[in-house]
């Protein structure tokens, strides 16, 4: 009779005893320990079968004595699966005598039916049936299915049962493999019928080999155990024994002509064991590993001990789509011998290490952090649930610290597999919900801005709207939304796939913005973008392959991202070559590698990954599952391809395609497998490297695809289709005849691959559109490259330049298609442009890469339309123009500017703006002083001129700044005097005053807007240059600067400058001439002007201006701060970070005095510094280190002394010393004003004193001065200080401070109650105590302290409970004291000035 085995392991579980595995037939090997003794291998058939049926007998005794509600029905008369009297019953075939049983009558302690008994009959039930899917194919096998064929072994075991509600879980496979999982048969008529192998249990794996002990044995031994065990298994597989060559097969068997003829195939021609399975369909690798068992001498696998053929067993087991499929006998490519190749991402061999490195990254950057303050929060996920900032005195919790901003670097060589590896981390960051976007950067720079970045950022948009739910694309768009506003047009720009999620802006609402101011506004573009995007609940992975081929701009801004002090939850990924940049690099000369130095400067640290070549054992596995052969037979072609490859992943890919290419590894028809010659590949030549290999691989193409994948180089690492379409249809008879159809054929050896339209990471499907062919790796394009001489390349570029220049003169070619074909024209053209002999030709060369230069720095990519810019002028002046090009032959310049004016200004000009943007000073200035010399009149310089003022500004130029633009506007008409002084400012002001008399503000908002490039508007705009540098160099100078402006504004109609005119007219009239409420309207003016004009780009400075100045008298504090976030929120997104910072910098200084939470403002500003840090805003950041180190002594992290602000970020001592050497009368009174105001809470009553003195005197030098919000604290706590130091003398002098101080303060209650009521309160309390009104003075203290309270200023509220507390002391009433001191302490807390609730409580100690 026929033998058969199910493969399944079934798990019984003894809620006593634990868990046992009963293996049924496990491979037979379990025969080994079951018939030690009965000479297994040799045996004859009767034995075999005796033991067979006592292991039966024991299986079914294990049954009854394990689960005592399972028997085994010895008839064979069960037909149903569930019998009348409700018991289960499957029978196990129709042939076999017997069923199992579970008997549904057992009851638990409690007399009830065992509530796990439904589970278990439907655990039962998958068990039986296995078995009654084995008896049907069994049947239709014609194979006899017996009870008694059942062998079992029972151990103890430690791992995990399948619990009785748990599916059996199997290995891969299709849905019909999986229901013939229990079943491996032998003889099914043919191949298509047999069942897979890889219906094996993958459980299998989980039970411990069996183990033979060989000691004391002969090698001789050993072999006959194999050769049994192998007879066994071709016993099992092939339905009958395995007999020698020679021996009688029909013997004994009569007239079974089936099993006749089974016998004659088995052993035609004395086959071997190999081919006499093979011969049956059997997947190869089986073959090979019974055909080795049974003669381990000539076997491939060499095995020496049965337990190396049960891991092989496992194996396959493990994988069987890669050892037990069908591929390998039904694949047509592999019988024409070609390879392969899994995606290299799906199949990474010894990568573990890089992946947990990866998925650490990952989880440290998308850490859960919480933000306190709503209008910081990246979305509105982020915000903080619980205890959240809601004002002032409100109390907030201690903020979690985020820690350090992370980039990680993956370094290797070429063809190491650090695109792979990311490709494979991208699965598994998906797999926990984030969003993954890939940019990579090209060898040949094209002009395209942000190339890298732009197309990730593009790929993440089309990944939201392809895949995201409703739900997900609409938070998304909503996020976008508000974080980008009306400027989510400028990023439309470089982010086409961007209009996608928010449509298309409108253009003309967006800012203009030039220079500096368009760099900054990109990089805070994207900056909030990636804030938009990634969430907690979708975080950002950003994968940037090939840094090194980055341009300047696109590092500075991957480190401008990497660097974000808020720290979204976004991690960003880089891979670099280990030979161009690595993290021993930092600080180098590369520009990588000073990028990699600004991030690491700005706090972040960087994560090196070093990908290299993989070891012995991985390099066995790749090659295997290439070949899908075993690694044990595939071990010795494994070391010599490593030896030749040193591990190289992509060098190991080609060195295999080209042992296949040379016939030494090749496809066996009759072997059904890959074989190869091990000799003659020892033998074989190895390449030094991947690049020379490919070049071998491409020389054996034929001559017409050599020459389509040489072109195809030319346009860099991809190369759009329409581009080569164009150049085949529009060149006949040209160099590019065919290009495409040899490319689709280079794509079929794996060399190109086609991308489809609106994906850069996805293969083409059948039938689906693609944009463009890529090479497959950038060592391809440069071998294919490599193929064309050097000294051939020019010409070759040239010539395709010329051919789309041609090809795109068509009508049929759109205007845009031309636009963007300009890009690609100009690249070809430059590399052959010494050969260009044509004046014209080189013209307009010239003429193409100005226009692409300045289509680049439209877009902020400075360093890139620099180069093109370059280029033009080097085609124009020979390369002799101030050192721009590199000749030597001294080219008359003259002669350039004489035949082409236009075009040189204008190159000169904008090539100038742009290395000034990109840091390079001396060029600029070159380029500057060139068309000083050249240009025919003033107007041609004016431009220039703006552009000289800002390089001396940047170079903290100040005064040479001032003076060059007075020249200008007295060139223009505008003069000013020498001499500066009080009067002559009073006098302009009255001038000033006089034109406006009898013009209301109604007609001065209906004036007409300005001619853009008429001569007076050229003179604002020169106005509003030079004025931004006089407010801290010459207030003088300024007011009279703000005063011609205006007057300007009503002779010739309004424009931007008017806006920041009119609001400085309106703080100059507060402090100078004394009119508040004149000065509030012009402030209502000016804001009134930019929603007219709508004009975004002023919003920031007159935002500062207006509510950082002068609003702070006519409305409430608290109110006026979020308004100074706005102005700083604008201004990141215009570009004009100067106005930006300020504006933020009065919002800290508005926040402090206000009763703002302390442990949410440190927070901002720290993240305020880092920014100011990266945008290089030294100014800025002074006095934001200060008032963040007057902060810090607040809370308690003084370094000694709590009055003196010297911490990390700033030296009082320094500061002063630099303020006094500058003759810069603002940092020294900001530096009195928070020493003084911490000598008075700290109670150093006599430092204050002197500070409030030196401040007055240092005010009284400079009566002009246009002082902050600074001047209300100063009126209040000098009031203060003059009041506790004048009880102990001087009482008449400081009285008068006091009254004084009272008097300002009672001006501006009448204009805000909000802000100075409870101020003056406090004062007056003060001056009631010193008078001895005692009665008078505890009523307004209290008055005082409810009216702070109300509105909101909880520090102040805490103060006047302090002084409260300090009356009642000195009057004795030690209990009131103490009530007061109580408050003080909490309210302390509450704002978070932990110091200073400490010094409350020491003064409550002494009482």
């Amino acid at each position: 009779r026929t033998w058969y085995a199910t493969y399944s392991v079934v798990q019984v579980v003894n809620w006593e005893t634990g868990p046992y595995n009963i293996a049924i037939l496990r491979h037979r090997l379990s025969i080994m320990s079951t018939m030690s003794d009965g000479g297994v291998g040799k045996g004859d058939m009767a034995e075999r079968r005796e033991a067979v049926a006592a292991a039966a007998s024991a299986f079914r005794s294990v049954l009854l004595k394990q689960c005592t509600n399972l028997e085994i029905i010895e008839t064979s008369e069960v037909r149903s699966v569930v019998s009348g009297d409700g018991t289960i019953a499957v029978p196990l075939g129709e042939w076999s005598r017997g069923a199992i049983r579970w008997r549904d009558d057992v009851t638990n302690s409690d007399g009830g039916v065992d509530s796990s008994l439904e589970r278990r009959r439907a655990w039962l039930f998958q068990v039986v049936e296995m078995s009654r899917r084995t008896a049907a194919r069994a049947a239709q096998s014609r194979i006899s299915l017996r009870i008694e064929d059942f062998v079992v072994v029972m151990e103890d075991t430690e791992t995990p049962c399948v619990g009785a509600d748990q599916s059996i879980r199997y290995g891969e496979g299709t849905e019909e493999e999986k229901k013939d999982r229990s079943l491996i048969t032998g003889d099914v008529g043919d191949a298509r019928e047999r069942p897979s192998l890889a219906t094996i249990d993958v459980a299998l794996a989980q039970k411990p080999p069996v183990k033979y002990s060989v000691g004391g044995e002969s090698t001789s031994d050993a072999a006959d155990k194999l050769a049994a065990l192998g007879s066994i298994l071709f016993e099992l597989f092939s339905g009958q024994p395995f007999l020698q060559p020679g021996h009688d097969h029909d013997a004994g068997h009569g007239g079974d002509d089936s099993r006749s003829r089974r016998n004659k195939r088995l052993s035609a021609g004395d086959a071997s064991p190999r081919d006499a399975l093979v011969s049956l369909g059997l997947p190869s690798n089986l073959c090979d590993v019974i055909s080795s068992a049974i003669d381990p001498s000539t076997g491939e696998c060499r095995y020496e001990l049965s337990d190396q053929v049960e891991e092989d067993l496992n194996l396959m087991i493990s994988k069987p789509n890669i050892y037990l499929s069908d591929k390998d006998a039904f694949d047509t490519s592999m019988c024409d011998g070609n390879l392969n190749f899994p995606p290299a991402e799906e199949c990474l061999y010894g990568r573990e290490a890089q992946l947990a490195a990866l998925m650490s990254a990952y989880e440290r950057a998308t850490a859960n952090r919480l933000t306190h303050t709503r209008k910081l929060s990246p979305s509105s996920e982020d915000q903080v649930s619980d205890g959240e900032h809601a004002g002032p005195g409100t109390p907030a919790p201690r903020p979690r610290r985020l820690g350090t901003p992370e980039i990680v670097l993956l370094s290797g060589h070429l063809g190491s597999g650090k695109s792979a590896l990311a490709s494979r981390a991208r699965r598994l960051f998906s797999e926990r919900g984030a969003r993954f976007a890939y940019g990579k950067f090209d060898e040949i720079r094209r002009p395209e801005p942000l190339s890298g970045i732009a197309s990730a950022f593009g790929d993440c948009c089309i990944k939201i709207l392809e895949d995201g739910s409703e739900e997900e694309i609409k938070d998304a768009r909503e996020a976008i939304h508000e974080a980008l506003g009306v400027e989510s047009r400028v990023l439309i720009d470089t982010i086409p796939a961007l209009s996608g999620l928010v449509g298309e802006a409108d253009l003309s609402s967006c800012s203009d913005a030039r220079g500096k101011a368009a760099r900054n506004r990109i990089r805070f573009l994207f900056r909030k973008f990636v804030r938009a995007v990634a969430t907690r609940r979708r975080p950002l992975v950003l994968f940037l392959d090939d840094l090194h081929w980055a341009d300047d701009e696109s590092l500075e801004l991957v480190a401008f991202l990497a660097t974000d002090p808020q720290r979204p939850p976004f991690l960003l990924i880089g891979s670099c070559r280990s030979a161009d940049m690595s993290t021993a690099d930092v600080g180098g000369a590369s520009p990588p590698g000073r990028r990699l130095h600004d991030i690491v400067k700005n706090g972040a640290s960087i994560v090196g990954v070093p990908v290299g070549s993989i070891d012995a054992e991985s390099c066995c596995a790749a090659i295997a599952e290439t070949l899908l052969v075993l690694p044990r037979i595939v071990g010795p072609l494994s070391e010599e391809v490593r030896r030749k490859t040193s591990g190289n992943p992509l060098f190991l890919r080609q060195f295999l395609r080209s042992l296949v290419d040379e016939g030494m590894l090749h496809f066996s028809l009759r072997t059904r497998r890959w074989e190869w010659d091990l000799d003659s590949i020892r033998s074989k030549d190895a390449e030094e490297d991947v690049l020379a290999l490919l070049m071998v691989k491409i020389l054996t193409m034929s001559a017409p695809v050599q020459h389509a994948l040489r072109l195809a180089s030319c346009f860099g690492s991809q190369c759009s289709e329409s581009t080569l379409r164009l150049l085949e249809e529009g060149i006949e008879g040209g160099v590019c005849r065919g290009v495409i159809v040899c490319l689709d054929a280079a794509a079929k050896e794996g060399l190109v691959v086609k991308v489809p339209a609106g994906n850069s990471g996805c293969h083409l499907s059948a039938g689906a559109e693609f944009a463009y062919y890529k090479f497959s790796h950038d060592q391809i394009r440069n071998a294919a490259y490599s193929l064309i001489p050097k000294e051939e390349r020019a010409a070759l570029h040239l010539e395709l330049g010329r051919f789309l220049v041609a090809a795109s003169a068509s009508d049929q070619v759109t205007e845009d298609a031309k636009i963007a074909l300009d890009s690609v024209v100009v690249d070809q053209m430059n590399h052959g442009s010494a050969l260009i002999v044509d004046e014209k030709e080189r013209v307009g060369l010239a003429a193409l890469n100005l226009r692409v230069g300045k289509k680049l720095e439209a877009a902020s990519s400075f360093s890139a339309a620099s180069s093109y810019l370059r280029q033009g002028i080097k085609l124009l002046s020979e390369g002799v123009a101030l050192g721009v090009g590199d000749s030597e032959d001294g080219v008359d310049e003259e002669g350039d500017w004489a035949s082409q004016y236009g075009l040189t200004l204008e190159l000169f000009q904008s090539c100038a703006e742009v290395l000034f943007v990109a840091g390079d000073f001396d060029s600029a200035n070159s380029l500057l002083l060139a068309i000083f010399e050249h240009a025919k009149c003033f107007p041609d310089k004016v431009r220039a001129y703006h552009s000289l003022i800002n390089l001396l500004g940047a170079q903290n130029r100040i005064v040479d700044a001032i003076t060059t633009g007075f020249s200008v506007l007295s060139t223009l008409g505008e003069s000013f005097p020498q001499d500066v002084n009080r009067e002559v400012v009073q006098s302009d002001l009255l001038l000033t005053m006089d034109a406006l008399e009898g013009t209301t503000f109604d007609a001065i908002l209906a004036q007409d807007e300005m001619p853009p490039r008429s001569e007076k508007r050229i003179v604002m705009r020169f106005l509003g240059q030079v004025m931004r540098y006089t407010y801290v160099a010459d207030q003088d100078m300024f007011a009279l600067l703000c005063f011609r402006l205006v007057r300007l504004t009503l002779a010739h109609g309004v424009c931007e400058e008017s806006c920041g005119a009119f609001a400085s007219l309106g703080i100059i009239l507060n402090r100078v001439a004394g009119n508040p409420k004149n000065a509030y309207k012009f402030g209502k003016l000016a804001l009134s002007l930019t929603k007219r004009l709508n004009a975004r780009r002023p919003l920031p400075n007159v935002y500062t201006l207006v509510y950082g100045l002068l609003n702070i008298f006519f409305e409430p504090l608290q109110a006026v701060t979020d308004k100074l976030l706005e102005g700083y929120e604008i201004g990141l997104l215009t570009g004009d970070v100067d106005s930006a910072m300020s504006s933020l910098n009065f919002r800290f200084g508005s926040c402090l005095p206000n009763g703002y939470n302390l442990d949410v403002l440190v927070d901002e500003m720290k993240v305020a510094v880092v920014t100011m840090k990266q945008v290089g805003q030294r100014f800025q950041l002074f006095f934001t280190s200060l008032l963040l180190q007057c902060t810090l002594n607040l809370m308690g992290f003084a370094k000694g002394d709590p009055t003196v602000l010297t911490g990390e970020l700033i030296n009082e001592e320094q500061a002063m010393t630099i303020g006094r050497k500058q003759q810069n009368v603002t940092i020294q009174l900001i530096m009195y004003l928070y020493k003084m105001w911490l000598a008075y809470y700290f109670r150093n009553y006599r430092l204050a004193g002197e500070l409030a003195i030196a401040r007055r005197n240092l005010t009284n030098e400079r009566p002009g001065m246009l002082r902050s919000s600074g001047i209300v604290h100063e009126t209040l706590y000098t009031g203060l200080i003059a009041a506790e130091i004048a009880r102990t003398g001087n009482s008449n002098e400081w009285r008068q401070v006091i009254c004084e101080s009272i008097s300002s303060l009672e001006g501006w209650a009448e204009l805000c109650s909000w802000n100075f009521q409870h101020k003056l309160l406090l004062l007056t309390a003060e001056l009631a105590r010193l008078d001895g009104e005692d009665e008078r003075a505890a009523k307004t203290y209290d008055e005082a302290i409810a009216t702070a309270k109300s509105h909101r200023f909880v520090h102040e509220q805490a103060l006047a409970c302090e002084r409260a507390a300090m009356f009642s002391l000195e009057l004795g009433n030690r209990i009131t004291a103490k009530d007061y001191f109580t408050q003080a302490h909490e309210l302390y807390i509450e704002w978070g000035a932990r110091a200073k609730a400490a010094d409350v409580l020491d003064q409550m100690s002494t009482m």
